[in-house]
């Protein structure tokens, strides 16, 4: 992308090469009211938004007629102007002037047309309504259509928001992101050049948070020999680009009159124009705003009782048709996951961060249609590329005792059959007379009816599973009669809603949140009254195979899966993870929440004497002093958990190890600051 603007530059716009570049500070009063227009014009007047300031930049074109005009406006609205604005450019004529306006070029070699098709088009208001905040619009005057078609101005308006400084002029050396012969685009455009004494600092005022662009297309104008110069090629250099537009860095550029320059940056660095200083900040990605939908749904695979007949109609709770992506609202109609491992994948364009400004660390909200005592549990796994998977460890990931009883399947149904949690494992479904449904090496047990919950091919097409993405741990296959979802946790199903303290999708009730994407305290006690949907903390996160924690620190996520987490086959269908929503967290602090303080860990073997275990947040350490049974003690502030139950201060909580090692997660928030987390693997 960033090569193909300084290819574009060395060819001829559309019928226009600019031979002369001037610029104007005073394109605009207070009265919304453009100048500097042609004579045919009397005026033009921008409604819709308040204009802060224009400029205006004018060159002579070359299209067949040589007294032919670029009129380009670079007109920055108020910063308070909605980023899907409306605006709109209205002309009036002068007096006298029998010219055309249209939205419709006529090109140079065209034959002269009989009855001029621009003139069915002629028009006196041109209008852009705005995309995050940027937007064009062109005009076409023929000072008279009939008998010369070839000569006509252009007129261009490039409609930013924010108060941008772009271009400035110092020293006599005027500089400009952005290239003044096309319309205005990201990140250019928002990029503004502040005065620091003798410098200019590059700022970002664009709509994404925490964003740096490390490409920026720049325009130098001086009355002789430009010389820019990077102060460290290591950190900000320029492109040139060959005839074939293969790519070469360099310290420095040379021209007259107005040049172009493409300049990289790495890191924080400054190039010098003529004497006059740049500085850029180090680059860095953008992020999600606050309280966003996701960009797409990347993927949906059900399987129960929505699973047939509902994507081809479009209707209920088995498609996800024209859901979710962009909304700013939950759907009164979610999407239904059905059984263990049925899943709808999520991306956000511009990633979620592990954001020290949300509240009790919940970076995002999912919202289901939850009711007291109706709890559907769903799990939730995140994603930076789409290659690798984390979990993110809910309340009761670390369960143990697991446990298979086959004898609890009754009626021929596949109903409550396992108690504990069964952490990264394979659940595969058999259609033949009945679902047969196998988990890890568990089963088969019949599940339900196969023609009513199945997904069908027609429906559920083999691309919802190239576009699922998957890694070594999450996969996702089928045939005809066979359904796979691995990478799984299976966690024992619930009717009663505090059984999942924290970390599952369709438990807590949404209620009339005041903004889609506040976020409510995962780790207070539920109770009928506490609703807002359930928060995610991407410090939950650990490695699938392993359950060990990952270090979430500049990593950005892209990719949200939620996949139902329980097997069971209720009274009225399947125990299905419903999605009405997922949002970014809205309710952000303006400084750092802080993290909550350490607790104090004590532990040793049942009986014995313990001793103060030294711990870090969101660290992990393996204690081998355990003996049959082994005793841990919390003490601090604030809510506290050790494998997702619930304890109070000082609190003690018995430990089984293994003699490969036992997991445990300990998780100390009070206030509204972020967690303190540490994982301890204990040994027999």
């Amino acid at each position: 992308m960033k090569t193909s603007k300084k290819v574009l530059s060395t060819f001829l716009a559309l019928f226009m090469v600019v031979t002369m570049f001037s610029g104007s500070a005073f394109a605009a009063d207070s009265a919304n009211q453009l100048t500097g227009f042609g004579s045919d014009i009397a005026s033009i007047g921008i409604t819709g938004a308040d204009v802060s300031s224009a400029t205006l930049t004018t060159s002579a074109s070359n299209n067949g007629n040589d007294n032919n005009m670029t009129y380009t406006y670079n007109v920055v609205l108020s910063a308070t102007t909605s980023a899907e604005a409306a605006v709109t450019a209205t002309f009036a004529k002068a007096a006298g002037s029998g010219c055309t306006i249209s939205k419709v070029p006529r090109i140079s070699n065209q034959p002269v047309p009989t009855i001029p098709v621009v003139r069915n088009n002629q028009s006196l208001t041109f209008s852009s309504t705005l995309s995050s905040g940027v937007g064009t619009a062109t005009a076409y005057v023929f000072p008279a259509l009939t008998t010369d078609f070839t000569r006509f101005d252009t007129y261009v308006f490039n409609f930013t928001t924010g108060a941008v400084k772009n271009p400035v002029t110092s020293n006599g050396v005027t500089l400009r992101f952005g290239d003044p012969a096309y319309a205005n685009t990201a990140p250019e455009c928002y990029m503004s050049l502040e005065a620091d004494g003798a410098a200019f600092n590059a700022q970002y005022e664009g709509p994404l948070a925490g964003y740096y662009p490390d490409m920026l297309a720049l325009y130098m104008t001086y009355d002789g020999a430009i010389n820019a110069t990077a102060s460290d090629t290591g950190k900000v250099c320029f492109v040139t680009y060959d005839s074939n537009g293969e790519a070469t860095e360099v310290g420095s550029i040379t021209g007259t009159g107005s040049t172009f320059a493409t300049v990289k940056i790495k890191a924080a660095g400054s190039i010098s124009v003529n004497g006059v200083t740049v500085n850029f900040s180090a680059p860095a990605s953008p992020t999600t705003p606050a309280g966003s939908a996701p960009s797409s749904v990347v993927s949906y695979l059900p399987i129960g009782q929505y699973a047939s007949g509902q994507p081809a109609s479009g209707q209920s709770w088995g498609s996800a048709a024209g859901k979710f992506a962009g909304k700013t609202s939950l759907e009164s109609t979610g999407v239904s996951l059905g059984a263990l491992g049925g899943y709808i994948e999520f991306k956000f364009d511009d990633g979620i961060t592990d954001d020290p400004t949300n509240p009790y660390g919940v970076d995002f909200v999912v919202y289901g249609n939850a009711f007291n005592g109706n709890p559907e549990a769903g799990a939730v796994q995140v994603s930076e590329n789409g290659t690798t998977w984390y979990e993110l460890a809910g309340s009761k990931y670390y369960d143990g005792g697991f446990s298979f009883d086959g004898n609890k399947a009754t009626g021929g149904k596949y109903s409550n059959v396992y108690t504990g949690t069964l952490r990264d494992t394979t659940v595969n479904y058999t259609k033949g007379s009945d679902i047969q449904v196998t988990l890890g090496g568990n089963g088969p047990k019949t599940f339900t009816t196969a023609t009513a919950w199945w997904p069908t091919v027609d429906e559920y097409a083999d691309s919802v599973i190239a576009a699922a993405h998957q890694d070594d741990n999450v996969t996702v296959s089928r045939t005809a009669n066979q359904l796979t979802f691995g990478g799984v946790t299976a966690v024992q199903d619930s009717n009663t809603t505090a059984e999942y303290a924290f970390g599952y999708a369709d438990v807590t009730p949404n209620g009339s949140p005041a903004t889609y994407g506040d976020a409510v305290n995962p780790y207070t006690p539920y109770t009928s009254g506490k609703t807002g949907g359930d928060g995610f903390d991407l410090a939950w996160a650990v490695d699938i195979s392993t359950g060990l924690p990952v270090n979430v620190t500049g990593k950005v996520f892209k990719y949200v899966r939620v996949y139902s987490a329980v097997l069971d086959n209720a009274t009225f269908g399947e125990t299905s993870t419903e999605v009405c929503g997922i949002f970014t967290t809205a309710n952000k602090a303006s400084a750092s929440v802080g993290t909550t303080a350490a607790p104090t860990i004590t532990g040793g073997k049942t009986g014995s004497t313990s001793a103060i275990i030294s711990t870090a947040d969101r660290g992990s350490q393996i204690i081998t002093k355990g003996g049959s049974s082994y005793t841990l003690t919390a003490t601090g502030n604030g809510n506290m958990f050790i494998n997702g139950q619930r304890i109070s201060s000082g609190d003690s909580i018995s430990i089984t190890p293994s003699k490969s090692g036992t997991l445990v997660q300990i998780i100390a928030q009070d206030g509204n600051a972020a967690p303190y987390i540490t994982w301890l693997t204990i040994k027999k």
